[in-house]
């Protein structure tokens, strides 16, 4: 994996868009706009959630609290097989590197997800 997992946008077919931190609301501008051909994506990061993306954002200190790792899904069904594969190799990925509790963290997610 070139880019590790940490913020970005899982789509439908499994695809990986990483983004910066506070990048979700750009990046899904970008995927709607390449991907999507919306012409005014200004709800972006809605319009790829009620299409079935996944929003991951990985731990990060602000001035104000620690947020821990979130995995967002608003879709009206399930996640698709692809988009949770792609889940599962970033629990993969964490454990390969011993960062254990990412790993399990991003497993409850995935079981979350998965209905598992």
């Amino acid at each position: 994996m070139s880019t590790p997992p940490t913020f970005g946008w899982i789509g439908p077919e499994g695809q990986w868009r990483p983004c910066f931190s506070n990048g979700h609301a750009t990046e899904a501008g970008r995927i709607c706009d390449e991907l999507l051909h919306l012409e005014y994506p200004y709800f972006g990061e809605t319009e790829l959630e009620n299409r079935g993306w996944i929003k991951i954002s990985a731990p990060c200190s602000t001035f104000w609290s620690d947020y821990p790792w979130m995995v967002q899904y608003h879709g009206k069904s399930s996640p698709s097989k692809q988009a949770l594969e792609r889940l599962y190799t970033f629990v993969v990925y964490f454990e390969k590197l011993g960062k254990t509790e990412d790993a399990n963290v991003l497993h409850q997610h995935y079981e979350r997800l998965s209905g598992r």
